[in-house]
């Protein structure tokens, strides 16, 4: 690509179309020599040099019904390996916004291992600006296309049908206090089985980390 400022071509990317392959049908081989498909890793900021990386740019590059998630793999939207929504309660939020900018919950979560070794992705910060998500007693969920930017790599991820530790964070004003202290990742479309993660006590700003429980629908203690 040409770097403006100095006037001189250079490695790397701006924008999918710079990399070979960003409008091609994936296979099953995301390595960097046998990847049919690949994307700019700049985060769709074109001020940012970024790499070509293996992995689909969206459903386009991707065969029959899959679709591309949030860690650029193509991915069959039901079974039972893929994160399908995160799902909580808020119980209070002390000294929180009023208004629906309220900066939200961001998660780090840690999968099941796969034969390809561990699995994990982040969100962005989990907050509907156009709606109240943490006023007391309210119930959000974050699911589905419309929500794919925030749940950032964690948009239909591939977990291997549990999550087995997250680490949570509060990013907006106050602190943050769920209902049972409970967070719930939905692995199955028809919404049969949840994995919990339980905290106790406020979430502020600094990253905790909350005890997951085997099993579908658990409670916490």
């Amino acid at each position: 690509i040409c770097d403006t400022d100095g006037h001189v071509c250079i490695a790397g990317c701006k924008k999918h179309s710079d990399c070979t392959g960003f409008d091609k049908e994936c296979t099953d081989d995301y390595t960097a020599d046998g990847a049919a498909c690949f994307f700019c890793n700049n985060d769709d900021d074109e001020n940012v040099v970024g790499e070509c990386v293996p992995g689909c740019v969206d459903d386009e590059n991707c065969k029959d019904t899959f679709v591309c998630n949030g860690q650029h793999r193509c991915t069959e939207t039901g079974g039972a390996n893929n994160l399908v929504n995160i799902t909580f309660t808020t119980e209070s939020c002390s000294g929180c916004s009023s208004n629906a900018i309220e900066g939200g919950l961001k998660l780090t979560l840690t999968g099941r291992e796969s034969t390809s070794g561990p699995t994990g992705c982040s969100t962005g910060a989990l907050d509907h600006t156009n709606q109240i998500d943490y006023a007391a007693k309210t119930e959000a969920v974050f699911e589905g296309e419309d929500d794919k930017d925030i749940l950032d790599s964690c948009y239909l991820a591939n977990l291997q049908g549990a999550v087995i530790e997250a680490k949570v964070e509060w990013t907006g004003e106050g602190s943050l206090t769920l209902m049972d202290g409970k967070i719930q990742f939905g692995m199955f479309d028809d919404g049969t089985c949840f994995s919990t993660c339980c905290i106790s006590g406020p979430i502020g700003s600094e990253e905790m980390t909350m005890s997951c429980l085997d099993g579908c629908n658990s409670e916490c203690p």
